[in-house]
């Protein structure tokens, strides 16, 4: 009995009784009852992400949708929190998210980490009423992505008609460059959230909306983890995405555990020539880019 399937039948995840194959079947298993909406498989994944990791992350990608696609009618909100005591940068986010709510009419799911030098989940959701919440352990590691698989289960379906923003509170915990890095913010908040019917015209030929978008060819990926797993990504972790383009992919959960895999996700499914950025600072193919942070690159707004 391999590890993955002891702590399976030890946390009742399967039956004691149930016969399994590979551990790589195994895992699919579990994915697909997390997928169908079981609870335990989810909290399962959610603390044994670890044993979801596998060595070969490659993803053979299944035909696309093509062509002038269906409007997205369901607007969701999958959100990561992290709201550090030693700033107050996780409330500036949430001040710039609240007033640009009505965005969304589907589900707004907000992914809280709790833990030591973190308010707590009640401090969170006095500022962001409203949603449903998801309180996890936080990972100075990992950061949003500890929450980000069980995020992304709370809405997976491949419907035509939906799609999901994805953020999290960017900003609150860089310690250099914060002028920089709040003109981003506000820049990605602005583009893709201010004009949701335009996001929308955008997301019937396009995969994937978001901006600031680095392509590498091939190159380094530019993580400073090393990670080089994806081709390309909207930098800042702000984008749109519809819901029949990634969650029909057969390996969409399979990721391996670093701190920039959300910010890679996208670009390790999708082709970078069916997404769109809605604010390109630099010419879309230079590489190495210039660095995001420079304040220069944002133009001020008004009422930001």
């Amino acid at each position: 009995m391999t590890s993955l399937e002891t702590i399976c039948r030890a946390f009742g995840v399967i039956p004691a009784d149930m016969k399994v194959g590979t551990d790589e079947e195994l895992r699919a298993l579990v994915r697909g009852m997390a997928a169908a909406g079981n609870v335990l498989a989810t909290d399962f994944i959610a603390a044994h992400g670890k044993e979801f990791v596998v060595a070969d992350h490659r993803v053979v990608i299944p035909p696309l949708p093509m062509g002038v696609l269906t409007l997205p009618r369901v607007r969701n909100l999958v959100y990561h929190v992290c709201a550090l005591k030693s700033n107050n940068g996780w409330k500036d986010n949430l001040v710039q998210l609240n007033k640009r709510m009505a965005v969304f009419n589907g589900r707004r799911i907000i992914g809280v980490a709790r833990g030591p030098g973190i308010h707590d989940p009640s401090v969170v959701i006095k500022e962001i009423p409203g949603c449903e919440y998801l309180v996890l352990p936080n990972c100075k590691v990992l950061r949003e992505v500890a929450t980000f698989l069980p995020l992304m289960l709370s809405v997976a379906n491949d419907s035509a008609e939906e799609c999901s923003f994805y953020a999290h509170t960017k900003s609150n915990s860089t310690a250099d460059d914060q002028r920089g890095a709040w003109a981003w913010t506000k820049t990605m908040y602005h583009h893709l959230l201010d004009f949701p019917d335009e996001v929308m015209k955008d997301l019937r030929t396009n995969l994937a909306v978001g901006t600031t978008q680095g392509i590498w060819h091939g190159a380094n990926a530019p993580f400073p983890t090393k990670l080089n797993w994806a081709g390309w990504a909207f930098f800042g972790t702000f984008w749109w995405f519809r819901h029949d383009a990634v969650f029909s992919r057969p390996k969409w959960m399979c990721f391996p555990n670093d701190r920039y895999v959300a910010e890679a996700w996208l670009g390790n499914m999708l082709p970078p020539e069916r997404c769109k950025s809605r604010f390109q600072p630099w010419p879309l193919h230079q590489y190495p880019t210039p660095c995001p942070y420079d304040e220069s690159l944002y133009p001020v707004l008004p009422n930001a």
